[in-house]
Order: C-alpha cells, then sequence, then structure tokens
C-alpha cells in the first residue's frame, strides 16, 4: 500500500485530534509527607556549640601604597618573522613577556 501524501495543515489537524481522543492517564494519588518534629532547643545549643558568641574582631590589612608609576606610551616595531621567533624563544627560556624582556634590553641601553 503506498503511503498517501499530507499536507502540513492536515498532519496537525490529525494530531489535534489524536490528541483529543486518547484519554490521560491519571496522576498518582499525592501523598502527605510527615513533618519531622525536631528538638529546636538542641538544635539551637549546637548551633551555639559551633558558633560561639565570641567575637574577634578580624584585623585590618595592612595597605601597601603602589609605586608611582610613569605614564606608558605603545611603541610599534616591525621585525623580521625570524627575529620575533627568536625573541620569543628567548623570552620563553627566561619565563618572560616580550614587552618586558625588550623593557629591559632598552634600559639596559639607555643606562650605559
Amino acid at each position: 500500500m503506498a503511503k498517501q501524501k499530507m499536507s502540513l495543515k492536515d498532519k496537525l489537524k490529525s494530531e489535534r485530534t489524536n490528541r483529543k481522543t486518547t484519554e490521560t492517564t491519571p496522576l498518582a494519588k499525592k501523598k502527605v509527607l510527615g513533618s519531622s518534629k525536631k528538638n529546636v532547643e538542641e538544635i539551637e545549643n549546637l548551633v551555639k556549640k559551633i558558633h560561639k558568641e565570641e567575637t574577634v574582631t578580624p584585623s585590618k590589612p595592612k595597605v601597601v601604597p603602589k609605586p608611582k608609576q610613569e605614564e606608558t606610551v605603545r611603541l610599534t616595531v616591525d621585525v623580521p618573522k625570524s627575529m620575533h621567533k627568536k625573541i620569543k624563544i628567548k623570552v620563553a627560556e627566561k619565563e618572560l613577556k616580550i614587552q618586558w624582556y625588550l623593557r629591559e634590553l632598552i634600559t639596559k641601553d639607555l643606562n650605559q
């Protein structure tokens, strides 16, 4: 038997009618949960025992003033790829950033 082609509108219509005709299964009856009786005084005593009434005032952390840094200016330098690769290797060996490495070199050169 060949399948009949149904338009989307017809498919939705048949789904709606199928939904209406099928019976829904009833939900299970609700269970009433019993409330657990807790000894409030015992709980309060445990809380007091854990959190002793003594309050410790934390000492204020010492604020260390940051050294004044000079204003910086961006500098762009074009270098060949081979030189860039060598710089990256050197910086990785020293566990530095490229900018720190170049600042160090420039500072050494200017202070001579």
